[in-house]
Formats: C-alpha cells, structure tokens, sequence
C-alpha cells in the first residue's frame, strides 16, 4: 500500500513541477511586448463588443460607460443584447428591468440594444440572433474584416485590450477565433481576517488564477505552436474576452439551447482543428462573495468538460477519432476536477497519520511545490504586498476542496439530466 501512495504522489509532484514551469511560460507570454505594427493593405478593422445580459441592472450602465472608452482607440460599436427571459414570471413590463434600460441608453445613443423576443434561449441564442441581425447590415468584404468581442456585463478589461486583439490579428491574419483571459479578484474587500466568506472568495480566485496561468494559457500556447499532442486535448476559450470573426461565427454559430455554451462551442473548434490564439492581455473578472453562490456557479461550469459524452454523440460523425480522444481528454479533465475534493484530506492524512517516512517527505515536497505556484501567481499579479494575499494562500486548500465537492454536485446533475441554466446574481 505505501508503494501505490509513493507512486501516486511522486506522479503529484512531477505533474505539478510541469504546471509551476507553466505558470512561469504563461507570465512570459502575458508580460512580453505586444508587437502594434499593422499589416500592410490591411481593410478597415471594426470591433462589436457584445454585452448579453439577463438581469444586470446594477451593471449595465456602468459597462456600457466603460466600453465607451473603446471608442477612443478603434472603430467600436457596443451592443447590448438582451433577452425576454428576463420577464419570465413577470406579470408586466417593468421600466427599470435590464431591457428598458438597454432601450434607453441606445435611444441616448450610448449603445445600440438588440433584444432577442424567446424566453427559452439562452446566453449562446443571443448571441447568435444578435449576430445575424448585425450581419444583414454588413457585406462580405465587412464581414471578414468585423469581430465580435463577447464580456459579461461585469467585465472591466483595459482599453489596451483591442491593441492586444488587432497585434494578434495581425500576426495571425487566417485565424477566426482569438481569446483574452480573465485575472480573477474577490467581488468584495476584505474587511477583516474574521471574514471567512471573503478570505475564502480571495482564496477562489486564487485558485482561478492558478488555472488560468498552469492551464488554460498553457494549451493554448501549445495549440499555436502546433504541438501534435496539443491537437488532441481539449482546449476551451471562455464567453467572456472572446474574439470571434463575424463570418466565421454566422457560419458556425454558438450551440442552440445550451447551458455552458461556450465549452461546447470549444469542443468543436478543437474537432474542427481551428486555431485558438491567446492575446497579451487579462479581463478583469470577480468571484462570487457568498459561498453558496460560488458552489452553485462552479458546479454549473462543471458541465464544461463534464458533458463529454454528449460532445462525442454531437459531433463524433465529424471525425471520430479526434472526437474520442477529445471525449477522453475532457473526461480526464472532469476527474481530475472531481479528486481536488480528496487531495486536501489526503495530504493531512498523509503528513499526520501515516507511518511511512517516504510518504511523508513526498508530501512534503508536493505542498513545496504547490506553495511555489501559489506565491508565484501573486507574485505576477502583484497581489504578495498584504497579509490578505497570505491568507488566501492559507484557505486555498478549503477553496481546492470546494471546486472538487462543486463538482462532484455538476456531475451528479448531468447524470440526472438537471443541469443548470441559471446565471450567478449580482
């Protein structure tokens, strides 16, 4: 029995010294100069910065205000996109709900509103009915050269955002999809190190943060490069900081009726071989206040990699081979979200009850480890100058169980089918 715990936390450390040398590669990628130099004979770039919302009226003024700013840089339309979802329950139109103001600030001419008539669509129906009443006013030539830039309405990138998309547009002229990432922070501040609900918010994203920079920066860093393993694993791009030519998108719209959309709309760019490339820059994004909330919204996102047997029967027709060993690849990745719920039990038993001195060192050496990525991604996001960044650190093993526990709570809703389609309430 001590050799299989001796194996498995040597496979612990090797697999983390790999996601700390990540860490330390994402950084470089971020941090490096952006190159602005444009292509020659290059047409006219135009930016749709699409805001869906559902609910968000202590956001929608405020995004639209700083989206404004984009205007500034390049040519950039803002377009709210609303949907009658919102009034299911509702006995009567109300004018302070998100669509009346959306009408407002467009007849202000602060943004243009589309508002998309179904109640039972969801974010990627917007999106898509928004896209092909935008299309009808371009022509092809237009089409080629506009993309839709997608955030949420909390969404508060730089405005150095859109130098970051049209450097990697021009570097890579022939790819349709181009993606920023999110640096997580606490929606709230830390009032006192007694505010638990807080500390472990700050903890959450933290660990998002860890993830950004060991994994989702990684694959995509290795997809550009062209690594022939990196072709068969699932490798996504989020709703939010999401770059899409508008020919392409009309061609390939986001899947209808879908929770989730955007990982099952990444599960088929990853079958269809299209390029995803990261830009030198992060969204910035927050992480729910209230445990429970945090709980619910990650056990929604489960449903990312965790319906990967429902990505296989949609799209294995395509190429059933790729299809596969991308089925397979998310499913390694569910499994590995599910045993983050066991790996802090394990390491306390580890050091504090059992007897092999081997063991032990092993484990040891694992949290060294660990504690290097942690203090490292502070570190880059400049976030090691309180006693709250050490906290956070302290409660990142309580915010690893609750994403493990999250998920096993998403995988026991896919199994019964009652997956959520609810968004996370500000």
């Amino acid at each position: 029995m001590a050799q299989i715990i001796t194996a498995f936390v040597a496979c612990l450390i090797i697999r983390n010294a790999c996601l700390l040398r990540a860490i330390f590669r994402s950084w470089k990628f971020i941090s490096s100069a952006t190159d602005t130099s444009r292509l020659e004979n290059e047409a006219p770039r135009r930016f749709l910065v699409l805001l869906p919302m559902l609910r968000e009226t202590s956001n929608i003024e405020s995004a639209v205000d700083h989206f404004s700013a984009f205007m500034r840089i390049a040519n950039v339309q803002i377009v709210v996109i609303t949907t009658e979802r919102e009034r299911v329950g509702t006995a009567v139109a109300s004018n302070t709900d998100t669509i009346a103001m959306a009408a407002r600030l467009a007849l202000s001419g602060r943004c243009l509103h589309i508002h998309y008539p179904h109640q039972d669509g969801l974010k990627g129906d917007q999106l898509n009915y928004a896209m092909v009443r935008l299309a009808s006013q371009l022509g092809d030539t237009q089409l080629k050269h506009t993309f839709g830039l997608i955030y949420d309405a909390d969404s508060r990138p730089q405005p150095d955002t859109l130098v970051a998309f049209n450097a990697a547009i021009d570097r890579h002229p022939g790819a349709n999809i181009f993606h920023q990432s999110s640096s997580f922070q606490a929606r709230r501040e830390l009032r006192s190190m007694i505010d638990f609900s807080t500390l472990l918010a700050g903890a959450g994203a933290l660990r998002a943060n860890r993830f950004v920079f060991a994994h989702e920066l990684r694959k995509l860093l290795n997809r550009v490069e062209g690594s022939f393993l990196a072709r068969r694993i699932y490798t996504h791009v989020t709703g939010h900081g999401l770059c899409v030519r508008l020919s392409f998108l009309l061609q390939h719209p986001f899947p209808a009726r879908t929770p989730i959309e955007d990982m099952e709309f990444s599960f088929e760019l990853c079958v269809r071989g299209e390029p995803m490339i990261p830009v030198k820059s992060l969204d910035n994004a927050e992480v729910p206040p209230d445990p429970k909330e945090e709980f619910r919204q990650l056990s929604r996102w489960y449903a990312g990699p965790g319906r990967f047997l429902s990505y296989f029967r949609r799209y294995g027709h395509r190429s059933p081979i790729d299809a596969f060993q991308l089925s397979l690849s998310a499913a390694l990745i569910s499994l590995e979200w599910l045993s983050c719920a066991f790996i802090t039990p394990f390491i306390l038993w580890a050091l504090l009850a059992c007897d092999s001195l081997a063991v032990k060192s092993l484990v040891a050496a694992y949290c060294g480890i660990v504690l290097m990525q942690l203090l490292t991604v502070q570190l880059f996001m400049n976030r090691l100058k309180t006693a709250a960044s050490f906290a956070h650190i302290a409660f990142y093993p309580i915010s690893c169980m609750l994403f493990g526990l999250a998920g096993i709570s998403g995988a026991l809703r896919i199994a019964a089918n009652s997956i959520d389609n609810g968004k996370t309430e500000r």
